[in-house]
Order: C-alpha cells, then structure tokens, then sequence
C-alpha cells in the first residue's frame, strides 16, 4: 500500500548533542550540523545559530525565487504574517535569511550565495507520517487519532483567525513530539512558494494530492474550510490506515482523481457510530457550505459520542446514582417512621437473576422503642484491604506500549493491573526491534519492568545472485589486471560483486580501491596534466545511469527533457535535464525510501568516476584508442540519431537535425568493472567544484574547496565520439539544467 504522505517528507527529528557535531557546512551565521531531511522545496538542515547559540532547522527555498524579484516579494510577505503566529501547536517561523556566504565544512551542501533560507523552530520529534508506521498497517488507536487531531484542528483555527490558511494539511507537514505534543510546520508558505513557482512548474495548484479538497483540485475559490477537509482526511487516514479513494490517487491520473474526488461519495468508517461518520462526512462534503463552522468543531464531533461497541461510563455512573439516592431515601423513611413494633420483611431475591417461582418470605416480629430501631451489628473485623498490582514500564528509549492492539501510552509509565489477571505488553519504538512479555499480576504493590530495545538491523540491499564478471573481449590492455583487483576485493571484503536496493531495485558494482594515471597530457588543456592519483577506499558504483522510472520511484514526476519519446522504453533511458541540485535532492529522499543512513548515497567524486570508467585502460576509450571500436561503448552523434552518421560532418545544427538523443541504458559493451555508458549518451554530475589539476599525487582527492560550478564527464549523445573520451571535462552552475545531463549514483561501502 502506497503511503502518499511520505513524498516530500522530513526525516525524524532526533535529539542531537549540541557541541558535538560534525560540522557539515558554514552558512553565514550558521554551523550546519546533519541533514534532516527533504522538504516540499529544499533540504531541510539541522544548524546552530552562532549568534544565538540555539539549534534551529534550516530549509532551503528554490534558487530560482533568488531570480523572480515579484515573486520573492510575494514569499516574503506571507512570511512576515506566518512568523506572527504564536500557537502552541505551530512551529514557530524566526526569519527569511539570503545568505551571503556559504563554505563546506566535512562535505559540501547545495547552498550558494543569493540564495534564500527559512529559518525555523528545531522540534524534537517525528512526522505523523514515521510516527504512525507504529502502528499495525498505520491504524492509529481512534482516541489517540482524537487527541492529535485536536491538536491539529486547534492550530489551524488560531490561524484562520489571522486570516491564514495553511493549504497543505498533510501528515509531512506535522511533528509528533515523544508526548504526543503536535506541531504543524510550513504554516501556509509552502503554498505561497508552490503559486510563486507556478509559472515555471507549469502547476497552478497548491497542495498533496490525496489531502486536496474538490475546490483545490478544480482550481476554485478556496478559504479555511479546505483546510477542514485535509485534516478529515489525515483523520480518516490514521484510523483506516489509507486515504479516501486510495486506488484512483495510486493511478496518479490527475484528471480521473478530480473526477472521482469531486462527484463520488466517500464510504463510511466501519469503527465509527453513525453519528461520528455523519460528522466525518460533513467535513468531507464536496460542498464547502456544507463543512462545519471550524476545525474544532469537527473534531469536537468525536468527544461527543460513543464510538461503536463502547463503553457507556455516564449511563452506568447515573444508574448508580440513582439506585444510591433511592436506598437513602428508604432508610431515612423507616427511621422516621414512629411504631411500638417494627415488622421487618426480608425479601430473598438473587442480585441479577429473574426466578420463576414464588419467592419465599420471613417475618417475624421484635419488640422495640418508639424512638429508635435497633439494629444489631456482629463485631467482626473488617477484612484488610490490600494494595492492586501496578507496573512501572521504563525503556531505554522513548517506546510505546501497546495491550491487545490498544495504545496505552509512552514509557516511562505505570500501568494500573488486576488482580490475577493474565497479560501481554508490546513494546515498540521507531527504528528499534520491537519487543515483548507476558505477566501475571499475582502480587500487590507496585513492580518495576525495564526494557532494553536494539536498534532495528535491517539490510538496505541484497546481492543479485546472477552477476557476472565482465567478458574482456576487444577490451584495452590493463582491464584483465583490473578485473583481477575487483575479484580480489570481493573475497578480501567479503562483499557481493553486484547489488540491488531493496525498494527500487537500482543496481550497483563493486570498485574496488587502487591508484591510476588521470587526466592526460594531449586533447583539452583542463585535462592536463596526467598525474598519479589514489583511493584508498573501494565503494559501489551504479551499473547504470540513473534512469527515467528510477526517478519517478524516487521523485514522484519524470522531468522535463525533450529528447525523450512517449515508447514503452521510455522508462529505461537515462533520467536528463536535471541539475546537480536536483541530483542531490534525489539522493536523499532515496535515503528515506530505502532506509539507509543519512550520506550513504551521493554522486561520485571526479577521481572515482575517472578511474571507474578507464577500469585499468590507459587509452581514451576503455575499449581502445580508435574510434570505430569506441562506438561499441558509447552513444555519440554517430549513432544516436534517426540514421547513422560520421563524426566529421558534426555540428550542433547536424545533431539537431539528425535528433540525436538518449538511448536506452545497458545496451553498449560494459568495462571490465561491469558499468555500462561511461562514454556517451548524458554527461554524468560529479561531487566536485570545477578546478585545474596539479601534478602532485592526490588521494580520495575531492576538488577545490568551493567554487562556482561543478563537474561533469563523459560526454554525450550529442557530440563527436572523441568528445565521450575518458578524460573530456565539462562545467555548469549546480542549478543548471539542459537536454543532455544526467548522472549515476554512489554507495558507502560502510
């Protein structure tokens, strides 16, 4: 099942020990400590405040607003109301920072001068969307849902009381603290961004599809009230474990979805009254006239009725009442009753049982004052009363504990028992292995329980058993000695020649570490000088580049390249017009979908993609040095057009003409690690600042410090075979985009 609150998504947001960081980059003012994750428009970056010494989340905003002076006004407008709510249950906005200087510390970070950040409230906790993955298939026990949706219901009508709407309501957008304390984040501003953006997205509306109210999505007038929807749907969906019409959203047929949302009717909520779901409904109704008057008032729908099967407390507490009123009446009626004798009738009836006979009836008669009935009592002593059982559950993590699938409440807590009664505990914490036990409450007094949780160790990946080693015919010289390396490496480390990520299933080669001659002493004066260099870490390389569905996986939309077809193959050519930004966002919501630690994944430095693609050659193609045999490995101007062509007639009007473009991956002769298209088809991004090279040996070397553009190699299907040599350098600014770039990706072997 599709979880469409994941996209776009903040990782949780763990507690960090302040003065012990690493530090990933400086931002004017700010220490940039670790990455917390992507969001709708950016990264998002823990950081300290320098000046303040605070720790606040930073959020990157689209570079190109930095260009669109009207609509950067229009951003800094909204923000100035947004940062003026004060609410328990928002996250709190401190400023709009343009940053003026950004240098790396232990890696570099997509920010550059001119450039804009939110400043925000750094909240310990996780997303509604982690912290409900807790539960089992997502269903959150119905009066916790109650209790957060308040939360949520309450923020939002303080803000509609300041005139703003938040237009994104989503479980990414709010923040679960470990006390259940709820703070919503990107307080109507992320809309703004996304209408700002418009014009260049070529997308009108505002909003994540599954959340987005009728009029939303038919691009009509929209006030509060389509904020009362998304939050009836996040209701809905944290007690059903999906969303209302969760297959048509999984089509992701925009037009059939507005449909759908906008004329069928939502089924009812089995676990609800016929009152809650009236109430549910209400807040879902196509019409906006027809919601409730505020959010609170929906939600106050729920702390007014019984959910189905429950327990009716204030009936039984009434009963009770009225029984305990009427005995009282009774005895204050005989003992004010004045009589010589007293006749007192004792009546054997059983407590709860109806008996179809006669009831049997004693009387007898006692001689007794006027004034007073006498009543004796034996002198027993009354039994002693004994303390229940309780429990007092501690974990070494903020867990969950759970009976029978109902939440009970977050350790430490002390559990009241019953006496002699049987239980079992679930204990449960994101990102641990879950844990269990039995007890008997045969005691009376208060035990203690203290539970240890270890953290969760499942594998990101799995070995593709079917891997091969690369054929070495019509090779160049060296690439014998350099598969050699890698077979060696593999049974030194113990590690897979080739795998595959669980979730995507994107394939990747095992490199292993070694020294080679880079650049080259003749072509371009940036390839030059030849000069020795060393990794001393092997790492995993993709086989492949990255591909169009592999993107869509990841990202949810394909891009914009014109140079791709409408084919059933179109899902196999190489991902194109994205930029180096664009690259690393795709890197780290790869992260979160597969599950691996925070820069596991990144692109590969220059050195590591040079020497990955000679593979132990030394001449300018790993097949050779000619140009016939290089066309069996690469897609150039020669071979990737409507007709075959000769690379002396080339010329970028030729290729134009000739519709050069992309071709599928994988169908060129691999090297001798096993990677296909190191020559041709896109030009690959690098991890590097473009810089001159030196003749100095260099180890694990990364590029310059800083810089203003980065890297690429390769080549492409655009240009003359000589021109997807193994040492031909290009250079754009990290947010450039163009028809022919794309990239491959890398993987720690930690």
């Amino acid at each position: 099942m599709d979880d469409f609150d994941d996209f776009d998504d903040l990782d949780d947001m763990q507690t960090m020990q302040h003065g012990q960081e690493k530090i990933l980059a400086y931002v004017d003012r700010y220490e940039l400590t670790s990455e917390l994750g992507r969001g709708g428009f950016g990264m998002v970056y823990l950081a300290v405040d320098t000046v303040s010494d605070q720790q606040v989340a930073l959020k990157t905003l689209p570079p190109e607003l930095s260009h669109r002076p009207e609509e950067l006004e229009h951003v800094r407008a909204n923000f100035k109301l947004v940062s003026n709510l004060h609410h328990q249950n928002i996250a709190a906005m401190k400023h709009l920072h343009p940053v003026q200087k950004s240098s790396p510390g232990n890696q570099s970070v997509p920010i550059s001068a001119g450039e804009y950040l939110m400043v925000m409230e750094y909240i310990q906790g996780s997303t509604l969307s982690s912290w409900k993955k807790q539960f089992t298939d997502r269903k959150v026990p119905f009066q916790l849902a109650v209790e957060i949706c308040t939360q949520i219901a309450s923020a939002l009508d303080y803000a509609h009381e300041n005139k703003i709407i938040h237009r994104d309501i989503k479980p990414g957008n709010i923040m679960i603290d470990i006390n259940n304390k709820v703070k919503v984040l990107d307080f109507g501003l992320a809309a703004e961004i996304r209408s700002s953006m418009s014009d260049s997205t070529n997308d009108g509306i505002s909003g994540t599809l599954p959340y987005m109210s009728p009029e939303q999505l038919n691009g009509g007038v929209q006030d509060h009230r389509a904020d009362q929807y998304a939050l009836a749907v996040v209701f809905y969906q944290m007690i059903t474990g999906k969303v209302p019409f969760q297959s048509v959203f999984e089509t992701k047929d925009t037009l059939l979805i507005t449909k759908i949302v906008s004329e069928n009717e939502i089924d009812s909520v089995e676990i609800l009254s016929k009152q809650q779901n009236t109430a549910l409904l209400k807040a879902l109704s196509k019409d906006m006239e027809q919601r409730h008057t505020s959010c609170l008032d929906f939600m106050e729908s729920f702390s007014k009725t019984e959910q189905v099967g429950s327990f009716n407390k204030k009936a039984v507490i009434i009963a009770c009442a009225s029984i305990v009123l009427l005995l009282c009446a009774f005895f204050v009626f005989i003992q004010e009753t004045p009589k010589k004798t007293a006749t007192i009738t004792v009546v054997d009836v059983p407590a709860v049982q109806v008996v179809n006979k006669p009831v049997e009836v004693v009387k007898f008669t006692a001689p007794v004052q006027a004034e007073q009935v006498v009543v004796p009592t034996p002198k027993e002593k009354p039994p002693e009363v004994l303390a229940k059982p309780s429990l007092d559950i501690r974990s070494n993590v903020p867990s969950m504990i759970f009976r029978a699938g109902e939440y009970l409440g977050t350790t430490p807590i002390v559990l009241n028992l019953d006496k002699d009664e049987s239980y079992f505990f679930l204990v449960k914490a994101d990102g641990y292995e879950s844990s269990s036990f039995n007890l008997l409450a045969n005691y009376t007094g208060k035990r203690s329980k203290n539970i240890l949780l270890v953290k969760t160790k499942a594998v990101k990946y799995h070995p593709v058993t079917n891997a091969r080693y690369s054929s070495m015919y019509k090779l160049a010289e060296g690439s014998s000695a350099a598969q050699e390396r890698q077979k060696n490496y593999v049974t030194s480390q113990k590690k897979p020649l080739e795998i595959g990520l669980n979730k995507t299933r994107i394939r990747l080669r095992l490199i292993p570490q070694g020294s080679f001659s880079m650049g080259t002493n003749e072509h371009k004066q940036d390839e030059q000088p030849l000069h020795k260099a060393l990794l001393s870490q092997g790492f995993y390389m993709g086989k492949f580049e990255v591909t169009k569905e592999e993107w869509r996986m990841v990202m949810g939309s394909s891009t914009n390249s014109s140079l791709t077809d409408s084919s059933n193959e179109e899902g196999d050519l190489p991902v194109s017009q994205v930029s180096w930004k664009d690259c690393e966002l795709f890197l780290r919501r790869l992260e979160e979908i597969e599950g691996l630690p925070p820069g596991s994944l990144r692109l590969p430095t220059e050195t590591e993609w040079e020497y990955a693609c000679k593979a132990g050659s030394q001449t300018s193609f790993y097949t050779g040095s000619k140009l016939s045999t290089a066309q069996s490995a690469s897609w150039c101007y020669a071979n990737s057009g409507k007709n075959t062509a000769n690379d002396s007639s080339w010329s970028k009007k030729a290729a134009k003409d000739m519709k050069c473009k992309p071709q599928v991956v994988g169908q060129k002769k691999a090297n001798a690690f096993g990677l296909h298209d190191m020559h041709g088809n896109v030009w690959e991004w690098c991890q590097d600042w473009y810089g001159a090279y030196s003749k100095n040996t260099k180890t694990d070397f990364l590029g310059p410090a800083s810089g203003s553009f980065r890297v690429l190699r390769g080549g492409s299907c655009l240009l003359p075979t000589i021109q997807s040599r193994s040492t031909i350098r290009s250079w754009y600014p990290s947010n450039y985009r163009t028809k022919d770039l794309g990239f491959r990706i890398v993987m720690n072997i930690k």
